[in-house]
């Protein structure tokens, strides 16, 4: 079995704050597009297939929980105010 290529944390929390400037936003906030993480790793990090592979992995995650963290965040607000 293939181990997982190792990406460095610094890399993936600037890599997901780049790419947070690319999501959709309409009526709510949008998940990072797959097409532009993949862009990203390809074009940007220059990453070899399976670490494209792995890094959509974990972006794709990361961005699913810090979207449902934020719609808490603002669906506490409006009942706040």
């Amino acid at each position: 079995m293939k181990s997982a290529p190792q990406i460095e944390k610094p890399l993936l929390w600037e890599a997901f704050h780049d790419l947070g400037t690319m999501r959709v936003n309409g009526m709510a906030m949008g998940q990072i597009p797959y097409d532009k993480i993949v862009w990203y790793a390809d074009s940007v990090l220059e990453f070899e297939p399976d670490e494209t592979e792995a890094f959509v992995w974990i972006m794709r995650r990361v961005d699913t929980h810090y979207v449902n963290k934020m719609a808490e965040r603002m669906e506490r607000n409006s009942k706040a105010s």
